[in-house]
C-alpha cells in the first residue's frame, strides 16, 4: 500500500529472505560496535551523565526547567531507575540498537539501490554521528522513524514529533519550519526565498544561537557561540561533498520533473536546504551551524542513488557510479585520517582502535 501511494521507488525486490538477512548484517555491525564502545569523541560525557543522574521522576517540572535535553534525561532516567541497567555499556548500546535500526529503516524504505545507499552513508562518516553527538542523532533517527506522517499530511503528528525531538536536542527546532518548506517543488522561487528566509533566521538568530550552545554545553564543543569569529568554519571538502546531489539534481533537472515523486522533489530540497547550511558554517561555526547537516545529509544517500538510477542511462550511469564510489571513498579516508586523534576504545570488546 504504501509503495502504491508514494512512487516506484520503494521497491518490491526487497521482500525477499536474501534481502532480508542482508539488512540484518547491514544493521547488527554499526550496532555491534557503536553499542560496545567504551570511549570515543564525546562518548565520555554522555558515560559519566549516565551514571551521576541528578533527577528522579519526582521532579519532571524542574527536569524541563534545568536540562537541556530535558526528554533525552528521562530516557537515561527510565534505564537506569525504571529498568536498573546500571552498566553505561548497556545505555549506549541500547541507544544504538535504536538510532542504527531507525537510519536504516528509512533507507529500506525508501532507497532504490539500498547497499549503495548504505555505502554512501559509511562513505559519509555519518556513522561518526551516532558515537559523537548522541543527543542530536536520537533526536534524527525520531524524526525519520516518522517521517511517513510528513507524506501523507499528518502535519500535527508530525510537528509534535518535531517538538519531543526538540526536547531531546534543540536543534531540531529547524525542523518545524522545514516541514512547510521541503515538499514544494524543487528549484522555485517559492522554495529558494523560503530556504533563504530559514537561512536568514539561524545566522541572525541571537535566541537560535543560544540553543545551539545550549545543546552543546555537554559536548566538547561547549561555549563555540562565543568563538564564532575563531571558528575557521567548516571545511570546504565537506562542502564540495554536499554540493554532489545538488548538482545532479540540477544537471538533472529535466529528467526527474518527468519521474520524480513528491518524496524525491522533498530529497531535493532537504539537499539543498543542507548545502546552503554547509555553505554558512564554512563563512562562521563549522561546529554551531556545521552540525545542524545531520538533519539533512540522510536524505542525500536516499537520493542520489535515484537520480542515477533514473536520470542517467548508459555510460553516463556507470561513469556517475564510479565518481561517487572512488569519491567516497576518498572522501572516507581523508575524514579518518583527520580524525586519528580520535581513539575508539571497547573494554567490552576488548579493543583499541
Amino acid at each position: 500500500m504504501f509503495v502504491e501511494k508514494y512512487g516506484s521507488e520503494l521497491k518490491l525486490k526487497y521482500n525477499n529472505k536474501n534481502t532480508f538477512m542482508f539488512v540484518v548484517a547491514a544493521v547488527s555491525l554499526p550496532i555491534f560496535f557503536i553499542g560496545f564502545r567504551s570511549t570515543y569523541a564525546d562518548t565520555g560525557a554522555y558515560v559519566y551523565g549516565y551514571e551521576n543522574i541528578k533527577y528522579t521522576f519526582d521532579n519532571i517540572p524542574e527536569i524541563f526547567e534545568d536540562s537541556k535535553g530535558p526528554i533525552f534525561e528521562m530516557y537515561q532516567m527510565f534505564l537506569n531507575q525504571v529498568l536498573h541497567i546500571v552498566d553505561y555499556h548497556w545505555f549506549l548500546f541500547i541507544t544504538a540498537v535504536i538510532t542504527t535500526i531507525s537510519f536504516f529503516r528509512f533507507f529500506y524504505r525508501y532507497s532504490v539501490n539500498f547497499t549503495f545507499t548504505l555505502f554512501l552513508f559509511y562513505g559519509s562518516f555519518y556513522f561518526f554521528t551516532l558515537m559523537n553527538g548522541i543527543r542530536q542523532a536520537f533526536a534524527t533517527a525520531l524524526i525519520m522513524f516518522f517521517f511517513d506522517w510528513v507524506l501523507e499530511k499528518k502535519t500535527i503528528r508530525f510537528l509534535i514529533v518535531v517538538l519531543i525531538a526538540f526536547y531531546i536536542h534543540n536543534s531540531a527546532i529547524i525542523w518545524f519550519a522545514m516541514y512547510f518548506v521541503v515538499g514544494g517543488k524543487p528549484w522555485s522561487k517559492k522554495i529558494l526565498l523560503s530556504l533563504g528566509a530559514i537561512l536568514f533566521f539561524v545566522f541572525f538568530s541571537s535566541a537560535f544561537t543560544d540553543l545551539l550552545d545550549s545543546a552543546l554545553e555537554e559536548t566538547n564543543y561547549a561555549g563555540y557561540t562565543d568563538q564564532f569569529s575563531q571558528d575557521d568554519g567548516v571545511n570546504p571538502i565537506n562542502v564540495l561533498v554536499s554540493a554532489v546531489p545538488v548538482i545532479l539534481s540540477l544537471w538533472k533537472k529535466k529528467e526527474i520533473e518527468e519521474k520524480a515523486t513528491p518524496f524525491i522533489n522533498l530529497c531535493i530540497n532537504a539537499s539543498l536546504m543542507g548545502f546552503a547550511v554547509f555553505l554558512l558554517g564554512a563563512v562562521t561555526s563549522g561546529v554551531l551551524i556545521g552540525r545542524m547537516i545531520y538533519f539533512f545529509n540522510i536524505f542525500n544517500f536516499v537520493l542520489i542513488p535515484w537520480i542515477i538510477e533514473n536520470a542517467f542511462e548508459g555510460k553516463d550511469k556507470t561513469t556517475i557510479k564510479l565518481f561517487c564510489y572512488g569519491g567516497y571513498s576518498l572522501y572516507f579516508y581523508l575524514l579518518s585520517t583527520a580524525l586519528t586523534k580520535e581513539e575508539y576504545i571497547s573494554i567490552f570488546l576488548n579493543l583499541v582502535i
